[in-house]
C-alpha cells in the first residue's frame, strides 16, 4: 500500500497472527530509505516487545537523526521495557 501506516499496521496484525514471514517484512521496513515508513516500522518493532528487532534498531541509531533517533529510542525502549529491563 502506498501508506505506510497501513503496511504498518497489516504486519502488525501479520505478526500478532503469528505469520512467521511478518519478522522479515517488519525488519525490512525498519532498513526503509523512506522516513515515514521507517518511523511506521519503529512503532511497530516498539509495539511488539520483539528483541529480535533490537540488533536492527540498535545498528540504525548512528544512521538516523532528529525525529527518526527519537523513534527509534522509543521502541527501543519499549522493547526493553517489556523484557523488563528497564
Amino acid at each position: 500500500d502506498e501508506h505506510s501506516r497501513v503496511v504498518g499496521n497489516a504486519l502488525r496484525g501479520l505478526y500478532e497472527a503469528g505469520i512467521p514471514a511478518s519478522v522479515a517484512k517488519i525488519q525490512g521496513m525498519l532498513r526503509h530509505t523512506d522516513p515515514q515508513r521507517q518511523a511506521t516500522a519503529f512503532w511497530v518493532a516498539g509495539t511488539t516487545g520483539d528483541t529480535r528487532f533490537l540488533n536492527t534498531l540498535e545498528g540504525l541509531l548512528p544512521a538516523v537523526s532528529g525525529r527518526l533517533r527519537g523513534h527509534v529510542l522509543k521502541a527501543v525502549r519499549a522493547i526493553q521495557e517489556r523484557k523488563g529491563e528497564i
